[in-house]
C-alpha cells in the first residue's frame, strides 16, 4: 500500500508541474497572446537589374503590427503598412526616378531568445512579403528624356511577392507593453517593372522599424 500511494503521488507531482507551468505561461506578458500596435519605419529601396547607374531612394511605411507569442520562444504575425519604395537611375545624362506606394503586408515566423522573464528579448524571423500597387509619381529630367524612357524605364507592375528576413529586439516598458526595433531586409521574387527592355527586375529594400506593441488578454 506504501508502494502504491507513493507512485501516486510522484504521478500527481508529475502531472501538476506542466499545468502549473502552462499556468504561468499564460498569466506572463507576451506569452501564449497577441500583441498589436503601431509601427513606421525609414530605409533604402532599390531595384535590381536596372539599366545605367542605379541609386537607392528614401522608403518609408506607416501601418499596423501584430504579433501571436505562441510559447516562450516561437511566435507568428506580420503588419499591414503603406509603404513609398522606388528607384533612381541616371543614364546618358538624364535622370529617371520612380516612386510607387504600396500596401505591403510582410507576414512573419519569430524565434524570440531569453525568457519571460528578461526585459529585452533578441530575436529573428523571416517569412513572405505581398505587395499591391496603390499609386506611382514619375519624374524624368535630363537630355534624351523619350530615349531613355522608351529603351530603359518603365512603371511599376500591380502586384509584387518577394521575403523579408530580420533581427531585433522587444523591450518591455510597462506590463504588456513592448517596444519592437526591428532591421529587415526585403527581397522580391517578380520582376516588377514593366519596361520595353524587358529586363527582370525586382524590389531590394532595407529599413529600420520602430513599432508600440500591446498586449491583448
Amino acid at each position: 500500500m506504501k508502494k502504491i500511494a507513493l507512485i501516486a503521488a510522484t504521478l500527481t507531482a508529475l502531472y501538476a508541474i506542466p499545468t502549473h507551468a502552462q499556468t504561468e505561461a499564460k498569466k506572463t506578458p507576451n506569452g501564449q497572446y497577441v500583441s498589436i500596435g503601431p509601427v513606421a519605419g525609414v530605409g533604402l529601396n532599390w531595384v535590381g537589374n536596372m539599366v545605367g547607374n542605379n541609386m537607392t531612394v528614401m522608403s518609408g511605411n506607416l501601418g499596423i503590427g501584430l504579433i501571436y507569442a505562441r510559447n516562450e520562444h516561437w511566435g507568428w504575425g506580420g503588419q499591414l503598412m503603406v509603404s513609398s519604395e522606388g528607384y533612381d537611375v541616371k543614364y546618358n545624362g538624364t535622370e529617371v526616378k520612380a516612386i510607387p506606394l504600396y500596401l505591403r503586408m510582410p507576414l512573419r515566423a519569430y524565434y524570440f531568445f531569453g525568457d519571460y522573464r528578461n526585459t529585452i528579448r533578441p530575436k529573428l524571423y523571416a517569412g513572405p512579403t505581398l505587395g499591391l500597387k496603390l499609386s506611382e509619381t514619375d519624374d524624368m529630367n535630363g537630355r534624351n528624356t523619350e530615349v531613355m524612357a522608351y529603351n530603359n524605364t518603365g512603371t511599376f507592375r500591380t502586384f509584387d511577392l518577394g521575403v523579408n528576413v530580420g533581427t531585433g529586439v522587444n523591450i518591455k516598458l510597462a506590463k504588456a507593453i513592448w517596444l519592437n526595433l526591428d532591421l529587415v531586409y526585403n527581397q522580391g521574387l517578380l520582376d516588377v517593372v514593366d519596361d520595353p527592355a524587358d529586363n527582370y527586375n525586382t524590389n531590394q529594400n532595407l529599413s529600420f522599424s520602430a513599432g508600440l506593441l500591446f498586449g491583448l488578454k
